[in-house]
């Protein structure tokens, strides 16, 4: 008998966004400012058919940064900053060494509102 997952990516992604602001200032030491936004994809590599040439660019390069992962391997998470707007940053977190979720704070004005945080 094998059983399966359902989830849930809109409420998945929004918790991901909660998460990237948290980590977000445990990074900076502060808040991300209400000028920017959070962004989230659940698997990156699936949900974003729009552009996911972008994404495995943007995931390769995370991949190349220092990896900090938490409860021996439950989550880790790998960040860049844009040196421009240190409020500008991109965020793979890999949940349980499965479950990837790309991130990207930036500012409000770049972002269509899609529901996410």
């Amino acid at each position: 008998m094998s059983s399966s997952l359902e989830l849930d990516y809109a409420r998945m992604n929004k918790l991901a966004a909660k998460i990237t602001q948290g980590l977000f200032y445990h990074e900076r030491g502060y808040r991300l400012p209400d000028s920017h936004r959070v962004e989230a994809w659940g698997d990156p590599f699936i949900l974003d058919r729009s552009a996911p040439e972008r994404n495995k660019r943007i995931i390769s390069f995370l991949l190349s940064q220092k990896r900090n992962t938490i409860g021996n391997g439950v989550f880790s998470y790998w960040v860049a900053f844009r040196k421009e707007d240190l409020n500008t940053s991109a965020w793979l977190m890999l949940f349980f060494e499965t479950v990837p979720y790309l991130c990207v704070t930036r500012p409000r004005k770049d972002i269509p509102s899609t529901g996410a945080a």
